[in-house]
C-alpha cells in the first residue's frame, strides 16, 4: 500500500499531508505540547489580561487627577508612583512575551530558564504591593484612632512580603533556572503569596468593620433612601 492508496481518504476528511504530518507529529510528542500549552497560551492569555488591568488603573489615574485638585503633594506623588510602577511592570510583561513568544518560539527549553525580565516582574510587583497597603494601613491608622495593635501588625506583614519578594528577585537573577530556585526558595516563594494574600484579606475585613463602625443611624436611613452609591 503506498501514499496515493490514502488519497480518497484524506479527501473524504477535508485533509491534505501538512495536517496528517501536525497530527502525527502532536500524537508523538504529546508532552511537549502539554508544556506548550501551559506556558505559551498562560504566557499569551496573562499579558492581555494584565494589559487590559493596566488600562483601568491609567484609566483611573487620569479621573483621579482630574476630580481630586485638592488633595497634598503626598497623596499625589504616591498616586503618580503606583501607576509608574504598574507601567513598568506591564512593559516586562511585554518584554517576557516578546522573548518567549517570538525570540524564542519553538525553543522550549527556554520556559525553564528566568530571564531578568521575569525577575523584575516580581521585584517591581512588591513594591507596588506594598505600597497599596501602606497606604490602606494608613487609612486604618486613621479609622481606629491610632490602634497602633492592628496597624503595626499589618505594616510588620507587608514588610515581611516586601523582603521575601526581594529576596525570591534577587536569588532568580542568581539561579537563572526556575526548577533550581524552587529546588532552594519555594517555601520562600509560597510564604511571600501567603502572606500578601492574608494582609489583602485583612485590610479588607478590617476597613469594612471600621467604615460600618463610624456609621451613624441617620447615614443608613439616608443610604437606604438613596441607593447603594453613597456608601463611602
Amino acid at each position: 500500500m503506498n501514499a496515493t492508496s490514502f488519497r480518497p481518504l484524506l479527501n473524504d476528511l477535508n485533509l491534505d499531508h501538512t495536517d496528517v504530518a501536525g497530527l502525527l507529529y502532536r500524537a508523538g510528542n504529546a508532552d511537549t505540547w502539554r508544556t506548550l500549552k501551559l506556558t505559551s497560551g498562560a504566557m499569551l492569555i496573562g499579558g492581555q489580561i494584565a494589559l487590559f488591568l493596566s488600562g483601568i488603573v491609567t484609566l483611573q489615574v487620569i479621573l483621579y487627577h482630574q476630580l481630586y485638585h485638592s488633595d497634598t503633594i503626598r497623596l499625589k506623588a504616591l498616586v503618580f508612583a503606583i501607576w509608574g510602577l504598574d507601567m513598568l511592570h506591564s512593559a516586562m510583561i511585554c518584554v517576557i512575551n516578546w522573548q518567549g513568544l517570538v525570540v524564542n518560539y519553538g525553543n522550549f527549553d527556554y520556559f525553564g530558564t528566568c530571564s531578568w525580565s521575569m525577575a523584575m516582574v516580581i521585584g517591581v510587583a512588591a513594591w507596588t504591593t506594598i505600597l497599596v497597603q501602606s497606604f490602606f494601613t494608613y487609612r486604618i491608622h486613621t479609622l481606629s484612632d491610632g490602634n497602633w495593635y492592628v496597624t503595626g501588625t499589618l505594616g510588620v506583614l507587608s514588610l515581611l512580603r516586601l523582603v521575601a519578594a526581594m529576596v525570591s528577585c534577587a536569588e532568580l537573577f542568581r539561579f537563572g533556572r526556575f526548577d533550581t530556585y524552587f529546588a532552594h526558595f519555594k517555601s520562600l516563594f509560597l510564604l511571600g503569596l501567603s502572606v500578601s494574600t492574608l494582609v489583602d484579606i485583612l485590610v479588607t475585613a478590617i476597613l469594612c468593620y471600621y467604615l460600618r463602625k463610624r456609621r451613624s443611624g441617620l447615614v443608613w436611613w439616608a443610604d437606604w433612601r438613596l441607593g447603594p452609591d453613597p456608601l463611602v
